[in-house]
C-alpha cells in the first residue's frame, strides 16, 4: 500500500459542496485495485478523489 502525507490543517471540499476539515496529516490511500485514491489513511469510497472538488490549507 502506498500512502502520501503532509502535515497541516486542510479543508477538503467535496463535489456535493460539503466541506470536510482534516487536522494533522493529510493522507491519500489507494484502493485494493491500486487504481483509485481517496483522502484518508485507508481507502474510503465517500472520500474518493473523484468526489473531491478541491483541497485547501487553512490559514
Amino acid at each position: 500500500m502506498t500512502i502520501v502525507s503532509a502535515r497541516a490543517q486542510f479543508v477538503v471540499e467535496k463535489q456535493d459542496g460539503n466541506p470536510v476539515t482534516v487536522e494533522g496529516n493529510l493522507h491519500f490511500a489507494k484502493d485494493v485495485t491500486g487504481e483509485n485514491w481517496s483522502v484518508g489513511e485507508t481507502y474510503d469510497p465517500a472520500m474518493d478523489l473523484s468526489q473531491i472538488k478541491g483541497i485547501e490549507a487553512q490559514k
